[in-house]
């Protein structure tokens, strides 16, 4: 599937079978006001979303708990590939009880949450890859969450060879927000790897605990 130039307007889309989506330059996938719901949801394995697209979450106009611009929860082989991604309400990319998944090449900015996060929820996530990636939340001194963040919930299952590699993070110089860590791995994570990041701002660089 192709998305042309152009600006489109979606109040949530919802991705239910695998295949792969090539976002053109000059696409700007945008939410809706009022949707609060994510931009698009993933709820297929082996799903790819490609290319020089822009998704937009319209944070402004949403109040939402769980409007992420991209969510992807309990399947594998999720592929994120040089999107844009801003002004979410929650956070940049969702991806939780998900294996053998990646995002690459993409850039986040002005999101209210954390700009990548995976999280075992409830099930496993292996192989979780961040490569690659810009994520800018130097917007805001109060923020509390992170730009990377590899986590598991007391439910979640151990988190097996997790990479985060080759990224700029950038979180404000003088944040008056606690706990303010701009890549974090904890809880359960074995045979991980954190290399090559260049990290500005926030308390604490970069941490790694409970493993």
């Amino acid at each position: 599937t192709v998305v042309p130039s152009g600006t489109y307007l979606v109040s949530g889309l919802t991705i239910n079978q695998p295949q792969e989506i090539l976002f053109m330059s000059g696409s700007v996938i945008k939410l809706a006001d009022s949707s609060n719901v994510p931009v698009i949801s993933v709820a297929a394995a082996g799903v790819s979303l490609l290319g020089h697209g822009v998704i937009d979450g319209n944070r402004a106009n949403q109040t939402g708990s769980s409007d992420h611009t991209i969510s992807c929860v309990g399947f594998d082989r999720l592929l994120v590939d040089g999107l844009t991604i801003r002004e979410s309400n929650q956070k940049g990319i969702y991806i939780a009880d998900s294996n053998d998944s990646a995002v690459l090449r993409c850039q986040i900015s002005n999101t209210d949450g954390m700009g990548i996060q995976g999280r075992a929820q409830s099930g496993s996530l292996n192989n979780f890859v961040v490569d690659s990636c810009i994520v800018d939340r130097s917007d805001s001194a109060s923020n509390n969450d992170g730009c990377i963040e590899v986590t598991k919930d007391v439910g979640g299952i151990e988190i097996i060879a997790p990479s985060i590699s080759n990224n700029i993070v950038k979180m404000h110089r003088s944040p008056t927000g606690s706990n303010v860590v701009p890549i974090e791995l904890f809880g359960g994570i074995r045979y991980g790897r954190v290399e090559g990041n260049y990290v500005e701002g926030g308390l604490i660089g970069i941490s790694v605990a409970n493993t």
